[in-house]
């Protein structure tokens, strides 16, 4: 219903009319409450059959009528938006500094939130996520029967069917079989899902309707992810392994980076590389007034700090932000020539209009740009880090909602067969 294997438009082909319920689904979520004729006019599906899927779907629970349409003349037509009463999702954003939880309802309404700091360098990540979730779970949920699971967004690389993360740099961690171990710890459904993928389902899903079904998007954080859509659909690629840019070499002469190589994108565009590039001016005797900041647990001057000082225009702050606005730019601009999207989401601490870096890239990207090439849109996530924790919530719901229709298949072919 959500993820990559799933289309908006429907077929009117009885062998795949559980796709066209996905579809239907999809599209009261996006721009509900919606009548029958706009749903049907949407999906390509007949109004009868649009009319059938939205039965259907009444009688499982997961859409409801909203009120009627402004009158056109005849008689008002009758609204349907997503029933998210009784049908949550425990949501999960993981991170080498802090988990974040939340509960989220059907609808993409975030009920509840709390955010635990980790533990630095004690390598307990495990098990301050367990501790995270069972503090959250016993103090933060009153309905634990309405849980229908819990979906976790993960830096790196999984296997969504498995649920073992494969490779996180930002975690350390390797082969790690997280839907297994959170299984048998909590007694839910557990989903593991690609931050980046997570992001962009909910970005749009639920952030600002552009109808856009190419899209490009970024979280610049301590590194960098990248989420693709590709005709509506994420985008995994052959070995789940697609939009790692991050570890794409942008400078051959760069730094070394985690993964072996030298010069990839988030080492020389991330905010750990901004506050290295201050940190090395600094070193080397220059002025400013970043040298009497107070410094975080790691040592570093915190990014908030390094963007308050180029917007008093302090020269070492201004070159530092400048420094990584052009290396994300590139990046950028390659990826835009590649995938050619209809939009580019940019996420991240300092990634907000008015911020420095947000500008300085975009204005690197204007200068990159040929001549004659179309300009993409580039815009910032109108849910910022809440887009994760509401897209990890997409695959707890689309089993919930295949669980239920198999249950109803099988309820009905016993009764038929009873019947007989």
């Amino acid at each position: 219903m959500y993820l990559d294997s799933r289309v908006y438009t429907g077929k009117n082909v009885r062998s795949v009319y559980r796709e066209n319920r996905a579809a239907v689904v999809d599209i009261v979520r996006r721009y509900g409450p919606i009548s029958k004729p706009d749903i049907a006019r949407m999906t390509g599906l007949t109004t009868a059959s649009a009319t059938n899927i939205i039965r259907d779907l009444a009688g499982l629970g997961f859409i409801k009528e909203k009120g009627v349409g402004k009158s056109t003349g005849g008689r008002r037509a009758v609204l349907y938006g997503i029933n998210g009463e009784g049908k949550y999702s425990i949501c999960v954003d993981m991170s080498d500094k802090d988990i974040k939880v939340a509960v989220v309802d059907l609808a993409g309404r975030i009920v509840s939130n709390a955010n635990f700091r980790v533990k630095p360098g004690e390598n307990t990540l495990m098990l301050d996520l367990i501790h995270a979730l069972d503090s959250f779970i016993k103090t933060r949920i009153s309905m634990r029967d309405q849980i229908l699971g819990i979906g976790v967004a993960v830096p790196g690389v999984s296997d969504p069917e498995t649920g073992t993360v494969l490779v996180s740099y930002p975690l350390g961690w390797r082969n790690v079989p997280l839907k297994t171990m959170l299984s048998q710890a909590f007694g839910y459904p557990v989903f593991v899902i690609k931050e980046t993928a997570a992001a962009i389902l909910g970005e749009h899903y639920f952030g600002e309707k552009t109808g856009a079904k190419n899209q490009l998007y970024l979280i610049v954080y301590d590194g960098i992810g990248v989420g693709l859509m590709v005709d509506g659909k994420i985008y995994r690629g052959a070995n789940g392994v697609a939009g790692e840019v991050g570890h794409t070499v942008i400078d051959i002469d760069g730094p070394e980076c985690e993964c072996g190589n030298r010069g990839c994108l988030e080492r020389v565009a991330s905010m750990k590389a901004l506050a290295e590039y201050v940190d090395e001016m600094l070193k080397g005797g220059r002025d400013s007034i970043l040298s009497t900041v107070e410094r975080d647990q790691d040592g570093k001057i915190p990014v908030p700090a390094i963007s308050q000082a180029a917007r008093q225009g302090d020269a070492v702050a201004v070159e530092a932000i400048q420094r990584v606005a052009g290396y994300l730019a590139a990046g950028i601009v390659n990826l835009s020539r590649i995938l050619d999207p209809d939009v580019i989401i940019l996420s991240g601490k300092l990634i907000e209009k008015g911020q420095p870096l947000f500008e300085e890239t975009r204005r690197a990207v204007e200068r990159f740009r040929p001549i004659l090439e179309e300009q993409v849109p580039i815009r910032i996530s109108s849910l910022g880090e809440s887009a994760r924790l509401l897209g990890a919530s997409m695959p707890v719901f689309e089993a919930a909602f295949e669980r239920r229709i198999r249950q109803r298949s099988t309820t009905g072919r016993e009764a038929q067969t009873h019947k007989v």
